[in-house]
């Protein structure tokens, strides 16, 4: 099931939100716990998905097992001369990694096997879990703050409720153990908060707006282009690209707004996953502000363990690259995907070594200069090949004359509000209109939860809250899935 469909808006949520406060009322905490559960198996085994669910609480399953064995062994407990925790710890991390290399990436490593020695295996019909990548480094986060003595002591349903709330679920944000204290305590809350209520209303709004509105409309465009790279002139090829950077985006991010905005109708809260990130002047700066839960993730669960920045230079620059790379790897099952990272991992080093010369230049320099490589980046993200990407840099960069082609300006249109302004304004203009208006927003807008922190809310944050949701429902013509359903 997805947010930006009739049956979540207009069955699920509904029903999800009275039967969660009535539990409450009748069961208390345990009660609201077990119908986040219940919610969590209609959402996530919607469409008959029988594999992910078995895989999803055979996952609750053994985690919670090794939580347990955590608090009842000795820390000076010894097997085969090393700690029993630290041997369960690797042992747990390792069973999780396999299960997400075995369903993401057995095909990759076929491919690449067949490639390097001439063999020839044939490749499986495995099919993905939704969400197993984000799953699995829950579970780790858990599974680690649990180890370092981090998480609230809980029981089995606390756990099950925490680590497979919906929300969350299928594309973040990513959540730790050290953070299930506060859910713990929120979920205990009897009465509705309004404040919180209303906020969650309002970003769930601007969140599908973003998606369905914005994103999806700027996928037509991308899908089209890089279909025909060869037929884009060097402008259409800009066009496509920057397209693509704002498409994933407000996908991603709008995702983030309705899982964070149904939290918040629930009375719980998730953490924050984007902050303006095309506003980053510096490339460090959009790391802090791009996926921050991911980010945090890298940050605590393999920089740092990996030495961090506390063994000298070389051994930063290494940590730095085997944390980018393992990034690029971790969204897709594809070199392009590992190249995405290296890039990232190679600027962030020159960005860290170069900061006393970036600090001089002026701020609208170093940022044109972040979003041209940020955007440069994106196009071996979306790539499905070397050569794909090849091609449309060549594009980019070779001088082929003439503006937008008719297709792509026919792709770059509201289709909800299309028959309407175009009998005023000509296409072309509207696809300029709409193009600017959008990077606009990215670019100089709040981000939605400075928004939210605004305790007034007025009868402007009403009528892009009524205008988003409104416009959205008429574009609901049929269900997209979220781009980080893939990686």
């Amino acid at each position: 099931m997805v947010f930006h469909s009739y049956s979540f808006i207009l069955l699920f949520l509904p029903l999800v939100i009275l039967g969660f406060f009535l539990s409450g009322k009748i069961g208390g905490r345990k009660a609201k716990e077990f119908f986040l559960l219940a919610a969590t198996v209609i959402f996530y085994g919607h469409g008959g998905q029988k594999l992910d669910l078995f895989l999803l609480f055979a996952s609750l399953i053994l985690n919670f097992g090794l939580i347990r064995f955590f608090q009842f062994l000795p820390k000076n407990r010894l097997i085969f001369g090393i700690s029993a925790r630290t041997a369960l710890l690797f042992t747990g991390i390792a069973g999780n990694l396999s299960v997400l290399l075995f369903f993401k990436y057995f095909n990759f490593f076929l491919w690449n096997i067949n490639s390097i020695l001439g063999t020839d295996f044939t490749a499986r019909n495995i099919p993905l879990p939704a969400g197993i990548s984000f799953i699995t480094f829950c579970q780790i986060a858990f599974l680690v703050d649990a180890y370092r003595e981090e998480t609230p002591s809980c029981g089995m349903l606390d756990y099950f409720s925490y680590a497979s709330f919906f929300p969350h679920l299928l594309s973040g944000p990513i959540i730790t153990g050290k953070q299930a204290g506060v859910f713990l305590n929120e979920i205990r809350k009897k009465e509705i908060d309004w404040n919180r209520f209303a906020e969650g209303m309002f970003l769930f709004g601007i969140g599908i707006g973003k998606k369905v509105l914005l994103a999806d409309t700027l996928g037509k465009s991308v899908d089209w282009g890089y279909a025909n790279i060869d037929g884009l002139t060097t402008l259409g090829a800009w066009v496509v690209c920057l397209c693509y950077s704002l498409q994933i985006y407000f996908d991603f991010s709008g995702y983030s707004d309705m899982a964070i905005g149904v939290s918040r109708l629930l009375g719980l809260d998730l953490p924050v996953n984007f902050d303006s990130p095309y506003r980053a002047k510096t490339l460090p700066e959009f790391w802090r502000r791009w996926h921050i839960t991911l980010t945090q993730f890298f940050t605590k669960y393999v920089y740092i363990p990996l030495g961090g920045n506390r063994k000298g230079k070389l051994k930063t620059w290494i940590n730095i690259m085997i944390v980018f790379l393992c990034s690029g790897l971790w969204h897709g099952a594809n070199w392009t995907y590992v190249l995405w990272g290296g890039l990232h991992g190679l600027f962030m080093i020159l960005s860290r070594e170069c900061a006393g010369v970036i600090q001089k230049i002026p701020e609208k320099i170093n940022w044109m200069m972040t979003f041209l490589f940020v955007n440069l980046a994106w196009v071996f993200f979306r790539a499905d090949s070397f050569g794909t990407a090849a091609r449309m840099l060549h594009k980019m960069f070779s001088v082929t004359p003439g503006f937008l082609s008719s297709t792509l300006i026919e792709r770059l249109q509201l289709s909800c509000l299309h028959g309407i302004y175009s009998r005023f304004i000509p296409d072309e203009i509207s696809a300029v209109i709409l193009l600017a208006g959008i990077l606009i927003v990215a670019l100089w807008n709040k981000n939605s939860m400075s928004i939210v922190k605004n305790r007034k809310w007025g009868i402007g944050k009403t009528l892009v809250f009524l205008a988003a949701v409104f416009l959205s429902m008429l574009s609901l013509t049929g269900e997209t899935t979220f781009l980080y359903f893939h990686y």
